[in-house]
């Protein structure tokens, strides 16, 4: 009824009524459309809020501690502790460590090239435990496995080391930065009292004097006839 009051209003020609009868079917349109739009972005909003959702989409491109067994664990706490002590250091936020940048780039990928190893790993090592070794054929391939997995966990380790080896350098030249600032806030306090002290001597005779001229006084008034009872 709304509409139809709307089409009086602008006239009782036709041609009023055809130009009205477009326009409020566009509009209808346009607003079906918009809040289409909002339903869609809300919806596609609580589902990227969706734990079960994140978790499916970045399936393949994130590493848990659940996904590790205690071994694997261990090594890579190792390596992002050793990550985190250099891109934590001073040196490092100073930009001293080559260029900031780059060295947070390829540490980041080394650490997700470990994770992504060690996840092997633990899916390895469960695999062997896991699979029975009914004969002698079983058991000596069984060897071989845990042989070329041990391998694989020693080389894992020694990058690990060579990150911690890093990390150990950082932390001295970190500690060496903090030491020469340390010594230098000293030599700063000692300059501050030595020029204190280069003070005391002239103050030290202009204290002596008065008390030499004030003992003289007192001397002179004790001579005076006029002091005698």
């Amino acid at each position: 009824m709304a509409g139809f009051a709307l089409v009086i209003s602008l006239g009782n020609s036709p041609e009023g009524f055809i130009a009205l009868g477009l326009v409020l079917p566009v509009a209808a349109i346009a607003l079906w459309y918009l809040h289409q739009r909002r339903v869609g972005r809300e919806a596609e909003r609580a589902r990227a809020q969706d734990p079960a959702h994140i978790i499916a989409e970045f399936q393949g491109r994130y590493v848990a501690a659940d996904m590790l067994d205690h071994t694997s664990n261990a090594l890579l706490g190792r390596a992002q502790g050793a990550v985190d002590t250099v891109l934590g250091s001073s040196p490092h936020r100073q930009g001293l460590l080559l260029d900031e940048v780059r060295n947070r780039v390829v540490l980041a990928d080394v650490e997700w090239s470990l994770a992504q190893s060690l996840v092997q790993q633990t899916s390895t090592r469960h695999k062997i435990d896991s699979t029975p070794t009914p004969g002698e054929r079983s058991r000596l391939a069984a060897e071989r496995a845990r042989a070329v997995l041990a391998e694989d966990v020693a080389e894992i380790e020694t990058r690990i080391r060579t990150l911690e080896a890093y990390a150990d350098k950082v932390r001295a030249a970190e500690m060496e930065e903090q030491d020469r600032r340390a010594a230098a806030e000293f030599d700063a306090i000692a300059d501050r009292t030595a020029e204190a002290q280069a003070a005391h001597p002239q103050q030290n005779e202009a204290l002596s004097s008065l008390v030499q001229a004030q003992n003289l006084a007192l001397q002179i008034e004790a001579l005076s006839p006029g002091t005698k009872g």
